[in-house]
């Protein structure tokens, strides 16, 4: 609309013509003013569609990530199989030198320091039946038993 306003002023402008001249360069003026304003106002829109496209998209895959774990967390199945690996990787482990990497390294440092560890036996029987597995008992009956 306003292109086809400053267009009509410009052809309708006369430089011989004093009196409708002064009017005619204001209205133009202020229809150049008006489209400039347009022009920027388009621009503005256009950087924060590209703006609100970006972050639909990061939402998107936000709540798609949000989706998969809920699956995983919400299902009672599949929450239940995740607790019982990551249990079972934490507790566990600690049950045997051979599962437990640090376990074996620190006796083989102490073996050869010359400090008294035990075998595999005697760690089973002096440290899990009698403190790891009433532990683990524990932590079961409080967390997992009446769940």
């Amino acid at each position: 609309m306003a292109e086809i306003e400053i267009q009509r002023l410009e052809n309708a402008a006369n430089p011989l013509d004093e009196t409708g001249s002064d009017e005619r360069v204001k209205r133009l003026a202020y229809l150049k003013r008006q489209r400039r304003a347009l022009v920027d106002a388009d621009t503005r829109r256009k950087s924060l569609a590209s703006k609100l496209e970006t972050c639909a998209l990061a939402l998107q895959n936000m709540r798609f990530d949000l989706m998969r774990l809920g699956f995983l967390l919400g299902t009672p199945a599949l929450s239940l199989f995740i607790v019982a690996i990551s249990v079972g990787s934490v507790f566990w482990g600690a049950c045997t030198y051979i599962g437990n990497g640090p376990n074996l390294m620190v006796k083989s440092i102490a073996d050869a320091a010359g400090c008294k560890t035990p075998t595999f036996g005697g760690y089973i029987v002096k440290y899990v039946l009698p403190i790891l597995i009433p532990t683990y008992l524990l932590i079961w009956l409080i967390f997992f038993a009446f769940a």
